[in-house]
């Protein structure tokens, strides 16, 4: 199964496509189709966007924006960060001020994606290959 993210490009609205179907011309907002979010994987900017993992325990994991802290302001933040380790996805979605880090009852391990969006540079994965 592949989610998909789209937002609108006017008012900046986004929305996840958890099952797709081929009755639809696409999802509309502001009158315009909405575009999807291409994952990011390399960051070239000096805000870190890219997720990075630590092990905290045996069975948890310390998922941080960024190797220098991403930004935390109302006009630009990090709306979620979210880890996949199979069928099984936590969460956890953000408001300003807020670190950019989250710990999640997941092991790190080979396999796992992590994944966060910026309200601003959208949508950046990870996925865990040592």
């Amino acid at each position: 199964m592949k989610e998909t993210i789209l937002k609108c490009r006017i008012c900046g609205a986004v929305t996840e496509v958890i099952v797709e179907c081929q009755c639809y011309e696409g999802f509309v907002c502001c009158g315009q189709s909405m575009q999807e979010e291409i994952p990011q994987t390399a960051d070239q900017t000096k805000e870190k966007h890219v997720p990075v993992g630590e092990v905290v325990s045996k069975w948890e994991t310390k998922v941080t924006v960024g190797s220098t802290l991403h930004p935390m302001t109302e006009e630009h933040r990090i709306l979620w960060i979210e880890m996949i380790d199979g069928s099984m996805r936590v969460r956890k979605y953000l408001e300003a001020g807020e670190r950019p880090e989250a710990v999640f009852p997941i092991a790190f391990k080979p396999g796992v994606i992590l994944r966060e969006y910026c309200n601003v540079h959208g949508l950046w994965v990870y996925e865990h290959k040592e």
